[in-house]
């Protein structure tokens, strides 16, 4: 089964955000249609992996994110903002948005094979599906349909994202997650400083937040620019 981590998959993915995106910037109109070409670029991506595709919001006002994939809603949600400078991005520039569409996606993918696993099981269907994972009923359906087996390839990872976010690792990655939202009194740099932390456990101890971060590196590795 394809995946998003597959050379090949980052190299054409690479290839057609540079040859569609980066080498035209000047003639988008606004940020808004050049994040909608990277989104359209990914969409490609999770045909291929089979992945459910999400939805686009774009969406200026995610609390200090620039991104975010709502498995609720089956959607992304991305900031526009940086997508909107008149000049030509450098290649970190760029990469900056490509590798946060990417990750975003990843997630999705991510729920959709967390979802595979969950639908094993006696008497499961859509509706129970769908419910117990907070997921639209179509996606919980579509998962139902293809539930993973004992010798699907993504068995390990998924198993391991799922227990971190449904199973026996739920309570850390909440505590994490409520570390990063929470509102202090101090200075600025007290308040860096302590959501500093919890960010670096978040994006170094969450299975799922590892592996979407890594992903940005391999997208990042098969960019080759100008």
């Amino acid at each position: 089964m394809p995946t998003m981590t597959d050379n090949s998959i980052l190299v054409q993915f690479a290839n057609a955000c540079k040859a569609n995106v980066h080498q035209k910037w000047g003639t988008f109109a606004s940020g808004q249609q050049r994040a909608q070409k990277l989104y359209d670029i990914t969409l490609l991506v999770l045909d291929i992996c089979q992945v459910p595709r999400p939805a686009l919001q774009l969406d200026a006002s995610l609390g200090g994110a620039s991104g975010l994939f709502e498995f609720s809603t089956w959607k992304l949600k991305i900031d526009p903002n940086g997508f909107g400078q008149l000049t030509v991005p450098d290649k970190d520039g760029f990469l900056t948005l490509v590798t946060l569409i990417y990750h975003e996606a990843r997630h999705c993918e991510q729920w959709f094979h967390m979802s595979r696993y969950a639908a094993v099981g006696h008497q499961m269907t859509a509706q129970k599906l769908a419910a117990s994972m907070f997921i639209p009923q179509n996606i919980a359906a579509m998962a139902l349909a293809r539930k993973m087996g004992l010798s699907d390839p993504m068995l390990a990872l998924t198993k391991g994202w799922y227990e971190s976010v449904y199973g026996s690792q739920s309570g850390f990655r909440g505590i994490n997650l409520q570390g990063l939202m929470l509102r202090r009194t101090g200075g600025a740099q007290e308040m860096n400083a302590f959501r500093n932390g919890f960010h670096g456990r978040y994006k170094g101890n969450l299975p799922e937040e590892v592996d979407a971060w890594a992903i940005q590196d391999l997208v990042a590795a098969h960019y080759k620019y100008p």
